[in-house]
């Protein structure tokens, strides 16, 4: 996925986001989707100014079932204000935060 252009990373995020509302991943693949880390940059965050990126974050704003935290997250990609995401993976159904921001 490294090498990605953008046009085809955001294509990946929307097939991720349909089998989220296909309900076959849930939030927290989504979420990697569209935190994963590129060459220490992320493709979503650095362009979060192109017009494919925001129609793709402004679907996932106005999707009911996305956390409010998630949903938090993705208005501050498109302020431009973002601080990180925050990473938090499950092991034994426990929540383990693995690092506080990404």
């Amino acid at each position: 996925m490294q090498d990605l252009p953008l046009s085809d990373y955001v294509k990946f995020c929307r097939v991720c986001k349909t089998f989220f509302d296909n309900k076959k991943i849930d939030e927290l693949l989504l979420k990697a989707a569209f935190t994963a880390r590129m060459e220490r940059t992320n493709l979503i965050i650095k362009n979060f100014d192109n017009s494919e990126v925001m129609a793709l974050l402004e679907e996932v704003l106005e999707d009911r079932n996305v956390s409010k935290d998630f949903k938090d997250e993705i208005k501050s990609v498109l302020t431009g204000k973002f601080a990180g995401f925050k990473d938090i993976y499950f092991d034994n159904n426990q929540h383990i935060p693995t690092e506080k921001r990404i």
